[in-house]
């Protein structure tokens, strides 16, 4: 097979999917039966961050395109070097930080979640740092995505608090706000699958049921593109108090 064809299979599949599994087995074998580099020459890059090492490649059949190394700290300096000047690769950095106060370095992409309350009329409020709800009480959750380019093959994970029950319990595909998405409703909260999310802003909206008493911390969503996880977003986390009881006054 032409060296051409095998690598617009490879780079393509970063944007598009193969429809069917009959598809996805048929270009499969046949990277399979060429064992050349897909590419005129296998791009190489090497690095150091700390006092250790790591290469990767774009040699998709039998290279190593990622590489993992964990630190204790922020490196003072990371050094990275391309074999050739046509090179490009993803540096991604996971940290651990307090969820009340969670942003991203990728400025690419923007999550953010927000609670409104029904009243008796079905207009929506606020959810304010002070406000309790009651059992029964219905609440909104509003997740906005601002994006800086085109996002292909987009998962969102929202989890859930412990306080609400779904409004909506069957999954399905959905449509809603120009976006055509598949809603999985979990136990612990909801996932969201697409394959498109168009640049600008786009608003995501589903509903919750109020069912139990207490302090709660709503989780902060994720918002990741499957086939490219450095274009990653995270909302910040929610405090939900609620009660069954009337407030004493």
């Amino acid at each position: 097979m032409y060296a051409g064809v095998v690598k617009w299979l490879l780079t393509t599949k970063q944007d598009e999917h193969w429809q069917t599994t009959k598809a996805t087995a048929a270009a499969i074998d046949m990277l399979q039966k060429d064992k050349r580099t897909p590419f005129d020459k296998t791009n190489i890059i090497t690095g150091e961050i700390g006092s250790q090492h790591f290469i990767v490649n774009d040699d998709l059949l039998s290279g190593t395109p990622s590489a993992f190394v964990p630190v204790k700290q922020m490196p003072e300096k990371i050094t990275v070097q391309a074999a050739a000047s046509s090179t490009t690769g993803a540096l991604t950095w996971h940290y651990f930080a307090n969820p009340a106060n969670l942003d991203t370095l990728n400025k690419s992409v923007k999550l953010v979640k927000k609670f409104f309350v029904y009243d008796d009329k079905d207009n929506l409020a606020p959810l304010q740092p002070n406000t309790r709800l009651k059992a029964g009480d219905r609440v909104q959750v509003q997740l906005t995505i601002e994006a800086a380019k085109h996002l292909t093959f987009v998962h969102i994970s929202d989890p859930r608090a412990a306080a609400f029950e779904p409004k909506e319990i069957n999954s399905g595909y959905q449509y809603q706000g120009g976006l055509s998405y598949y809603q999985s409703v979990r136990d612990t909260g909801l996932e969201l699958f697409t394959e498109d999310i168009p640049r600008g802003t786009s608003v995501l909206t589903y509903n919750l049921v109020v069912a139990n008493e207490g302090e709660f911390t709503s989780g902060p969503a994720k918002l990741e593109c499957m086939y490219q996880p450095d274009l990653a977003a995270y909302s910040g986390a929610e405090r939900i108090l609620s009660t069954v009881k009337d407030i004493v006054k």
